[in-house]
């Protein structure tokens, strides 16, 4: 949004809002600018991806969590697929 008063299209960016509840959403907001009635102005969207954004730091954490495990296991451990082929094997053990 930091290019609208110089007549520039924004990328869109997410964008932290807050709702009038004192609640916090994400939002993916993108700005173009038009003339209406000869005066400047944008025309700006935002579409809410709090869920995508949750589900996302979610999984990170999930996917961290899990490789502290991995890598800090007392024992050897590796990872399969259905046939039994290496996907992952703790650094020392290989």
């Amino acid at each position: 949004m930091k290019n609208i008063g110089k007549g520039c299209k924004n990328e869109p960016m997410e964008i932290q809002l807050l709702r009038p509840d004192g609640g916090r959403i994400w939002t993916l907001t993108a700005s173009v600018p038009i003339v209406l009635d000869g005066k400047e102005t944008a025309i700006i969207v935002g579409q809410d991806i709090t869920a995508e954004k949750t589900a996302k730091d979610l999984l990170e954490q999930s996917e961290e969590k899990y490789r502290l495990y991995f890598d800090h296991a007392p024992v050897g451990y590796q990872s399969l697929d259905e046939h039994g082929h290496f996907l992952d094997v703790k650094p020392g053990l290989a």
